[in-house]
């Protein structure tokens, strides 16, 4: 297993128009690739002291969501969609999808297994649970470093992860690939899978995670268990 810095560099944050009129985040939950109907999901932002809780929703049939919020004054708080469990899902699987910084006004996110793990290796030093909390810079530092492991708004792997000088010319790719392909086990599978994963990803001497969330967590703080 590669360290976590290796999954990920640098980015800019974007700087768009901060404003106080609500604004609806629509997004879509999958698993496996396909669709979670009736997920949890909340919508919080990050800060220095506390993660505030901006909105929450149930996905669709068809893993659509909608969520009006309003940004928060800070503008350089992430902003993050957990989702959990789901119709037909196992109830240990949480994910986790980083939508941008609040100037950004995020119109739109996907949750599914590669942004879970996106968002994991990218929060691992500030996110407890489902609160990520931690002081600028680092915070929205590492927030806009999950841009560069997944595209939330349009839900697939980053042009910086998917070439040179990584790709298929490192490893990253495929850890990243790999360590999703690893929640979609439980994630699409259930059961005895879930079992397994969090298993295999409980650190030695501490207890085993209780989600998918905490089982990439615990692998992104241990990488070399």
């Amino acid at each position: 297993m590669v360290p976590a810095g290796a999954l990920a560099v640098t980015a800019e944050p974007a700087s768009a128009a901060h404003g106080s009129h609500p604004v609806t985040l629509q997004g879509h939950v999958l698993a496996g690739g396909g669709p979670i109907a009736r997920a949890e999901v909340r919508l919080f932002a990050g800060g220095p002291r506390h993660a505030r809780l901006l909105g929450t929703a149930r996905s669709t049939q068809a893993g659509k969501f909608a969520i009006a919020y309003r940004p928060p004054a800070a503008g350089d708080s992430p902003l993050y969609v957990v989702a959990d469990g789901g119709s037909g899902v196992d109830r240990r699987v949480r994910m986790v999808s980083v939508a941008g910084l609040a100037r950004a006004r995020p119109a739109s996110v996907w949750v599914d297994e590669q942004s879970t793990v996106a968002g994991a290796y990218a929060l691992a030093r500030f996110l407890r649970g489902v609160r990520a909390t931690g002081p600028a810079p680092g915070l929205p530092d590492a927030a806009a470093t999950a841009a560069n492991l997944y595209e939330s708004r349009a839900g697939k792997v980053s042009f910086v992860l998917a070439t040179p000088p990584n790709g298929n010319a490192s490893e990253a790719l495929q850890t990243f690939n790999t360590l999703a392909n690893a929640l979609a086990s439980c994630t699409a599978g259930g059961g005895s899978s879930c079992g397994r994963l969090l298993a295999a990803a409980r650190p030695r001497g501490e207890a085993r995670p209780a989600n998918t969330l905490a089982a990439i967590l615990d692998v992104a703080r241990n990488p070399s268990q």
